[in-house]
């Protein structure tokens, strides 16, 4: 892969150059960037986890990870994913987790307390997760953790996290990039017709098709022939599934 960082200038110290991701051509490729990336903010282990609710009780994973593979197995095999309270809090805030801070919070269940303990035991210290929350419901994670408990880094490492954070939006959309070519991808997936998309949003609105109909000057024939196809593509079963998948996977959204 050759250099994957350059200087900048007088102000910053050596800054991972972040085109590199953009030359990837394949999942493969960012995959061994995101592991030289870890080495190169002193981390051990990466993991980048995308969760797209094609269902909300049984959400589509895209994972990329580091993580040792006894946990891996745990955390996924074993459903330790639903005790994790980093997941938690980064579905629904916006700010970095630092691993060590959250030790400390009040208001942990049983469960997440003893979640963190196994982390620890399986070799994973020090760690930190950052959220982006993407169009819909969908939202990824990417974390850094070290094999050795050592000095963490602090959240007030601007430099640091500022460079994470950048790196955390480029992989999302390099990925999304190259995934795209993928026809068993989620993200290959839903486009709908300008049509369709008016026909659902229509219908989220608690819209008839008849009323759909008159709203847009077609006849109920159309209305509903568009609805089918937008299910279709959306894979649900009927209307109302078609309305919830269009909007968690942010096939519709708010006319602004």
């Amino acid at each position: 892969m050759g250099q994957t960082y350059a200087k900048l200038d007088a102000t910053f110290e050596d800054v991972f150059d972040l085109r590199v991701l953009d030359a990837a051509c394949s999942v493969e490729e960012i995959e061994s960037i995101c592991s030289g990336f870890a080495t190169y903010c002193g981390y051990t282990f990466f993991q980048y986890i995308e969760i797209t609710p094609v269902s909300l009780v049984d959400p589509s994973f895209f994972v990329l990870s580091q993580f040792p593979e006894a946990w891996k197995k745990r955390y996924f095999l074993e459903k330790q994913i639903s005790h994790d309270p980093v997941l938690a809090m980064c579905q629904r805030g916006t700010t970095p987790v630092a691993w060590n801070a959250l030790e400390l919070k009040q208001g942990l269940n049983i469960k997440q307390e003893q979640f963190l303990i196994d982390s620890r035991n399986s070799g994973l210290h020090d760690g930190i997760s950052f959220p982006l929350h993407l169009p819909g419901s969908s939202f990824a994670i990417f974390s850094l953790a070290k094999f050795l408990s050592g000095k963490p880094h602090s959240i007030d490492d601007t430099t640091l996290f500022c460079q994470i954070l950048m790196f955390t939006m480029k992989l999302q959309a390099n990925l999304d990039r190259v995934r795209r070519g993928d026809s068993h991808s989620v993200m290959s997936g839903v486009k709908l017709t300008r049509r369709e998309e008016q026909c659902v949003l229509l219908a989220s609105e608690g819209m008839t098709s008849e009323e759909i109909s008159q709203n847009l000057n077609v006849v109920e024939a159309t209305v509903i022939f568009h609805l089918q196809n937008a299910a279709r593509k959306l894979k649900a079963s009927n209307r109302v599934q078609a309305v919830a998948r269009a909007i968690s996977m942010g096939a519709i959204g708010p006319r602004i």
